[in-house]
């Protein structure tokens, strides 16, 4: 074939044919892959030494990396992808490597170890990272400090925890070796590895009893104190750079006290300052610490974790250097916790959701016996515990067993916890764990270990499951910076992870008694058990309705509340503290009751987390700078925030009514009795069961113009659920159903839409036609909003009940968008004008969502006006960085189309900037 073939002259000139310039390419090309192919995959070597074991991985270039040395855990990451090999060799060291995982950039190696090993990393001529493994006495020989990564590793974030004496400013990420923090005089200089957002450093200037000013200087970033201190450094979890500024030292209280008399706020605080309120060290008190069954997974991403920090308080406390009074239960948790404890290696053994510095002066005061015990305030409102109802004596319930399952979701994945029948839940995370709790026990937990391997990589390193008798718990170390979210589908629970997510918080669930005590209302249940990874004893409080949660932490003398997603959850201060389940809920108290000598007239005290990690939305003023409050009211650590005042006042006003009294941050004390309630409730609640065309979704009537909103109205909508009225209940969910649909929550939606159709039955008979139309409408929207469209179309797209919905703006809103996502042909009858008038009332994030699928439907359909129109509209609203980009190649997509090429090329570029 080739003698005949003839060549072009080209070829011919130069002397080759085409069938040799074709087999030169491939050549070529071979060569080119196999170099890449090299170059670009590192090499494993394993070699086995008399005193320990040696694993190596080689790069073809430099290579940075940086290390976290647990008790039976080994954390690396480097600055070159680890080859996925390496996943394949842990079966040459059986005995030693119980668990690895690989994140899915290849970049962060996390090795679980056989109990008695430990492991040790090292750099050797900048391309091999060395892990030696040594058992027993045997030790390698000692590893370089590790060498911080480039300084190209990521935008920092700062966040900010006010204490009554020392600010806690932490910054990450800094590895070790980067952050370099030099004080003299109350002027710090800290160099940082990248730069500071602008928001975070003027937060700094919010705090004028410690900081003076502060500003960036490049990668620099320039503190002046308030006064001449020294401040406190260290680094903790490997890439949290942690600074104490203290605010006022010993002899000198009056000094930082007078700083901060300016609201009544700052004027408690300053009483309690100088009272002494910072409490003396104590031991912590340990509890059992059941190690309980672990998942593990041989080579898959979750890896299992053996060790644990268990340094108590008490350690933490007796290590020179620390000032006296500041190490109680010192702690700062996987989480980032920057609200707690002086900057000391010990003291992060312990949990960062309690808050133990803020203690009763008059219970322990420093250097001083016992004192008396103050009665509580007398606005408090008093319950008569001979009224309460004690609870059935009921076995708690047993099955044979529970699958757990995983799935994946937009930016994460769930985990699906699938009772037979309904169970109450409670759900928290505390150093750097995930609780997740049930008031059930199983014989066999069925976990979908392949399925968990492959979604929960980057969020779960390990699950265990502890012991106890009366409860089903699940422990899950959490990888990072997780905020789950917690929803219910019939009788299962489910687990939502996503990076960045978001949490709710309901306070209003702690009521005083007389003697005094706590209740806990609608809690179903109550168990107690040692947390093996602080060394504390905890208690745990099972809700049935899903979003009940005691979510903010509040400190008292015998115990504190740890933010909870679902539930409640507290750290038991005094051992002999007790948890009763009564009719109404479970009442905490002791034998000679509770002292609350820190709960403040007409409020409830609670530490203001300035971290922005607790169990609460991102912009929730209750993680607000903690000098400045929402709506004009100042808030502050360790008193009364009243973030929640003026919505309080908006429904009952403020002060004591009918036998309740107003705790000044949108929690409200109520006393039932005689069968009466007198409740903190949403107008929404009392709203009358007429449901038709045009008030059947209702998302406009939901408050979207600040995130924090979303809270502020659910506080206020939750004590309708607990009604004795049938209706109130149903219309309560129904508000709940609306809330989660307007901000785009459409699961924790169907939750209550499925709680408020139990409750049709009970309602009046001549509204329930309504209401079932209503409630067919929100669980469409809700299933459009998850992505079940099929199941949407059940209820807005097909059959009878269709036809009753029409005539409905809002829902010929969702009906064209249930047809454009699920690909069917837009009703062309549909009035244009009205559903942009209906969705302009909707919420910025809502409306370019929705308004996004109506362009690209006008587009398609070539109907070029209605879309500029729209787009005009949407451009005008504040856009989301995440959104961005696609809104802007939506544009691009439009004025291409419509021939105007140099503005689609502009809107191209915008979207890649």
């Amino acid at each position: 074939m080739l003698l005949h073939h003839r060549m072009s002259p080209q070829c011919e000139a130069n002397g080759r044919s085409p069938a040799m310039m074709r087999l030169g390419a491939v050549l070529l090309l071979l060569v080119a892959w196999v170099t890449c192919a090299f170059a670009a995959e590192p090499v494993v070597r394993i070699a086995k030494h008399a005193s320990h074991t040696r694993l190596a991985i080689e790069w073809p270039v430099p290579v940075d990396a940086k290390w976290q040395a647990l008790p039976g855990e080994l954390t690396l990451q480097a600055s070159e992808a680890m080859p996925l090999s390496i996943m394949n060799r842990w079966s040459d060291l059986g005995g030693i490597v119980a668990t690895a995982s690989l994140s899915r950039d290849q970049r962060v190696l996390q090795i679980g170890l056989e109990p008695g090993f430990d492991a040790r990393a090292m750099i050797v001529d900048d391309r091999v990272l060395a892990i030696d493994f040594t058992n027993g006495g045997a030790r390698a020989s000692p590893a370089p400090m590790p060498v911080a990564p480039p300084s190209s590793v990521g935008d920092l974030s700062m966040r900010l925890g006010e204490h009554p004496t020392f600010l806690r400013v932490v910054i990450e990420p800094v590895m070790p070796g980067q952050g370099r923090v030099s004080s003299d005089h109350g002027h710090v200089r800290i160099s940082l590895p990248g730069r500071l957002p602008e928001r975070d450093i003027a937060r700094l200037a919010r705090h004028p009893a410690f900081v003076a000013d502060a500003r960036a200087v490049g990668e620099t970033l320039l503190v002046n104190l308030a006064r001449a201190v020294d401040v406190r450094t260290m680094t903790i979890d490997g890439n949290k750079l942690v600074i104490d500024i203290p605010g006022s030292g010993d002899g000198d209280t009056a000094t930082a006290v007078h700083r901060n008399v300016s609201s009544p706020q700052g004027q408690t605080q300053a009483r309690g300052n100088a009272a002494g309120l910072v409490p003396k060290p104590r031991p912590a008190i340990s509890g059992a610490t059941g190690q309980g069954d672990t998942v593990r997974a041989d080579a898959g991403h979750v890896a299992q974790v053996t060790g644990g920090r268990s340094d108590s308080a008490h350690e933490a406390a007796g290590h020179s250097g620390m000032a006296h009074g500041e190490a109680d239960h010192a702690g700062a948790d996987q989480g980032g916790d920057a609200g707690h404890g002086p900057a000391h290696p010990e003291a992060f053994a312990g949990d960062g959701g309690d808050r133990d510095h803020g203690h009763d002066a008059a219970a322990e005061a420093s250097g001083s016996p016992m004192a008396p015990r103050r009665s509580p305030p007398p606005d408090l409102a008093q319950l008569d515990r001979s009224g309460l109802v004690r609870g059935l004596s009921q076995a708690v319930p047993r099955y044979s067993r529970l699958p757990v399952v995983a799935a994946p979701r937009e930016r994460g994945f769930e985990l699906r916890f699938l009772w037979p029948e309904d169970v109450p839940a409670a759900v928290f995370v505390r150093a750097g764990y995930l609780w997740v709790a049930f008031h059930a026990t199983v014989d066999q937990v069925a976990a979908d270990r392949e399925t968990m391997q492959r979604y929960a990589g980057g969020f779960i390193r390990s699950i265990r499951q502890e012991p106890h008798d009366e409860a089903t718990v699940f422990r899950f170390a959490l990888s990072g910076r997780v905020a789950p979210r917690v929803v219910r589908e019939g009788a299962a629970w489910h687990v939502l992870f996503a990076s960045g997510g978001q949490m709710t918080e309901e306070p209003g669930l702690v009521r005083t008694g007389p003697e005094p005590g706590l209740l806990l209302e609608q809690a179903e249940g109550a168990v107690t058990l040692g947390d093996p990874v602080v060394g504390d004893r905890i208690g745990i409080a099972f809700y049935g309705n899903p979003g009940m949660a005691m979510a903010r932490a509040v400190d008292l003398v015998n115990l504190s509340f740890i933010p909870a997603i679902q539930g409640a959850a507290w750290r038991m201060k005094s051992p002999d503290l007790q948890a009763t389940v009564f009719e109404r809920g479970v009442l905490l108290d002791r034998a000679e009751g509770l002292n609350l000598g820190n709960w403040q007239p007409g409020g409830l005290q609670s530490h203001v987390d300035g971290t922005g990690h607790a169990a609460t939305m991102p912009d929730d003023p209750a993680h607000a700078d903690l000098s400045e409050g929402v709506s004009g009211h100042a808030t502050g650590a360790g008193r009364a925030t009243g973030v929640h005042d003026d919505a309080a006042a908006s429904h009952t006003g403020t002060g004591t009514h009918g036998g309740g009294a107003d705790t000044g941050d949108g929690h409200r004390i109520d006393a039932r009795e005689n069968g009466t309630t007198t409740s903190h409730r949403d107008a929404a609640v009392d709203a009358e069961l007429t449901f038709g065309p045009g008030n059947l979704l209702g998302l406009a009537s939901v408050d979207v113009t600040m995130p924090s909103t979303y809270w502020q109205q659910k506080q206020t909508i939750m004590p309708g659920i607990g009604d004795d009225r049938a209706d109130r209940r149903f219309m309560a969910h129904v508000a709940l159903a609306r809330l989660n649909l307007a901000y785009g929550f459409g699961r924790e939606a169907l939750s209550h839409v499925a709680l408020a159709r139990a409750l049709l039955p009970a309602i009046d008979e001549n509204a329930r036609s309504g209401a079932e139309m209503a409630l067919a409408a929100l669980e469409a929207v809700g299933n459009i909003e998850s992505g079940r469209l099929e199941e949407a179309r059940k209820g807005l797209g097909d059959g009878v009940l269709a036809e009753a919905l029409a005539g409905d703006d809002e829902v010929a809103l969702w009906k064209t968008v249930l047809d454009i996502r699920d690909g069917r042909p837009v009703d062309r009858t549909i009035d244009e004008k009205a559903l942009l008038s209906v969705l302009a009332t909707y919420g910025a994030p809502m409306q370019i969502e929705l308004g996004t699928d109506l362009v690209r439907s006008s587009l398609d359909r070539g109907r070029a006006d209605p879309a500029f129109v729209l787009l005009d509209h949407l451009d005008r609203l504040p856009l989301a960085p995440e959104n961005e980009a696609s809104f802007r190649r939506l544009q691009a997509t439009a004025f291409a189309r419509d021939g105007d090429k140099e503005r689609a090329l502009s809107y191209l570029e915008q979207a890649a900037a």
